[in-house]
């Protein structure tokens, strides 16, 4: 009995072995299902999020689209001359090269193959850098939020609706926001102590610091974006255009790492008086278009790295060029005759140039040759239309210039310095002189000093 007993029992736990193996592989596989299908769902789960978000870009597109349509739309009225109510402070009709030249790039960049794009031979004049048209779309999505958000945020009874500043002011906002990432914004600086409000902030443009304008159609008419640490190989963007109709003051200055050249389409700034991009990179020759703005009464591009001649075109600048300061350049040729027109300069800064001997003054006030070789003729670099100017009791007050080439310098043997001989006129008529850096021996100085002691001393001020 006890060995059927046993073998009954074991047939029962063998049985109840394998009931509960097949329970456990049911249940594990029941779990493996269950795992397996909420993987699934949170895979699926995972697609759906991501399907939203790629409809959120989708939507996103759509809406950048529509608003640079807005903003192509705008500069297409501006550029056939349907803007007198948009623009009402614009001196004259707007040029038509340069607004037809960023309708152009515009189209490009932000419609594509949707662009109807005529092209024209100024394009040749004009391409985009990587940075700037990267510098182009980033300011055109930001400007779509930004637009979306003041839309849902500024409400009246009815219907939502933007501040008054988009509808009037859409370009001057596209196009600072368009120098804030060409420029390198994000690493400006601003000053604290004056609580400036930053780029980009979810205010009126003209709150921006460095702007200021009419509060009633959002046009800029003064951007000052002095010590700022703009970074640009290419100046500004072309976007500063779309500022030209109300801009009456442009400064730029103390940004070492801002380079390039002024391009040829500041002549379109009819409305700017006041330019100063002293103390940068910029380069290359002054545009001929510099000289047909007719309000600019301050011109100051010193201590740059600019280059070739002035031109004869300068006396265009008659009627209100009062400052003109282009000191520490690398400035060459002669000054033009034309520079004494300026009939209401009232300070000229001229010297660390390499400008050449305009004309020469004897002792008796008459105009030699430069090359004649006499010992009693002084060169000078100033036109003598100039010198009459300064000396006939016109507004000319302040006239800088290089003295003649080491002619102040006489060295001081137990100083063992050099040291300016107040006695030796450093120029026919200019206000303040600054000595060449070059050296001559001391014999040649003792000679220089000896044929000009007498030279008019009394006329000039040494400083």
């Amino acid at each position: 009995m006890m060995p059927h007993s046993t073998t009954a029992a074991a047939r029962h736990n063998r049985i109840s072995g394998r009931i509960g193996m097949n329970n456990l592989a049911a249940m594990t596989s029941s779990f493996s299902t269950l795992i397996l299908l909420l993987l699934l769902l949170a895979s699926n789960d995972i697609a759906l999020a991501s399907s939203a978000s790629s409809s959120s870009d989708e939507l996103l597109d759509a809406k950048a689209i529509d608003m640079a349509r807005r903003i192509i739309q705008q500069v297409k009225d501006y550029s056939n001359n349907n803007n007198v109510e948009q623009h009402p402070s614009s001196p004259s009709p707007p040029s038509s090269s340069s607004w037809k030249m960023i309708l152009r790039v515009l189209e490009k960049s932000f419609l594509g193959d949707e662009a109807e794009v005529e092209e024209d031979d100024n394009d040749n004049n004009y391409s985009s850098s990587t940075n700037e048209a990267n510098a182009r779309i980033k300011a055109l999505q930001w400007l779509t939020l930004d637009y979306e958000k003041s839309s849902s945020s500024s409400t009246s009874r009815h219907h939502h609706k933007v501040p008054e500043y988009y509808e009037s002011g859409l370009l001057d906002r596209y196009a600072l926001a368009t120098i804030y990432y060409a420029t390198n914004g994000e690493d400006w600086i601003y000053d604290t102590n004056d609580d400036d409000t930053p780029f980009l902030s979810p205010t009126s443009h003209l709150q921006w610091a460095g702007v200021n304008g009419n509060n009633h159609d959002g046009h800029v008419s003064m951007l000052d974006l002095s010590h700022r640490n703009l970074v640009s190989s290419t100046f500004l963007p072309l976007e500063i255009v779309l500022l030209s109709p109300t801009l009456e003051l442009l400064w730029l200055s103390d940004n070492t790492g801002l380079s390039g050249s002024l391009p040829y389409y500041i002549g379109d700034f009819t409305s700017l008086s006041s330019l100063s991009i002293y103390q940068t990179s910029m380069s290359g020759t002054l545009p001929e278009s510099l000289y047909n703005l007719p309000k600019l009464s301050s011109l100051r591009i010193y201590k740059s790295n600019f280059t070739g001649g002035i031109s004869s075109n300068i006396g265009k600048l008659s009627g209100a060029l009062r400052w003109l300061w282009i000191h520490e350049n690398q400035f060459t040729g002669r000054l033009p005759e034309e520079m004494g027109s300026l009939s209401k300069l009232e300070g000229m800064t001229l010297h660390g140039n390499l400008f050449d001997v305009v004309h020469d003054v004897r002792n008796d006030g008459s105009v030699g040759d430069a090359d004649g070789g006499d010992d009693e003729v002084k060169s000078n670099i100033i036109p003598w239309s100039v010198c009459t100017n300064l000396m006939s009791g016109g507004e000319l007050k302040h006239l800088w210039t290089d003295c003649e080439e080491d002619a102040l310098l006489l060295d001081d043997e137990e100083e063992g310095e050099s040291k300016l001989n107040a006695s030796v006129k450093a120029c026919s008529c200019c206000t303040r002189c600054f000595p060449r850096k070059t050296r001559t021996t001391k014999n040649e100085n003792e000679r220089i000093s000896l044929s000009f002691a007498d030279d008019m001393a009394s006329d000039v001020s040494v400083n």
